[in-house]
């Protein structure tokens, strides 16, 4: 599915005010690559996943629009342990609140529940915090 020119200029702005606003120079920088799917195909979502987790990513961003590519995305995802976050409007609201979207976040809340009710555990039961 094509990212438009307001999407990429987005995704372009908010790289240069993460790289400006902390001291990147000893810890990296962020670093975008936008992948464009043709059509909503299983088979190439799939295959661009693999390019795109061979090169080492640490978070995918979308598609909006594409109900077969968001599965197979959140599925590979889940099983890499990838954070993956699909923003996409919600039809139902749109008519009343146009501005209104739906972020949905990997891993869900129940996992990230768990990860911080097991740091919980572990710095109530040591005497190192």
């Amino acid at each position: 599915m094509e990212c438009s020119r307001g999407e990429r200029l987005a995704i372009t702005l908010a790289k240069e005010g993460i790289n400006r606003a902390s001291n990147r120079s000893t810890t990296g920088k962020l670093e975008v690559d936008i992948f464009e799917l043709l059509r909503d195909s299983e088979y190439e979502t799939g295959e661009t996943m693999c390019q795109i987790l061979s090169k080492g990513v640490v978070a995918v961003l979308g598609p909006s629009f594409s109900p077969a590519s968001n599965s197979i995305i959140s599925n590979i995802c889940g099983e890499k342990e990838v954070p993956y976050v699909k923003v996409a409007p919600e039809d139902i609201l749109k008519a009343q609140f146009p501005r209104f979207t739906t972020l949905d976040l990997r891993p869900t809340n129940t996992d990230v529940s768990m990860a911080v009710a097991g740091l919980l555990t572990f710095f109530n039961s040591t005497s190192a915090c």
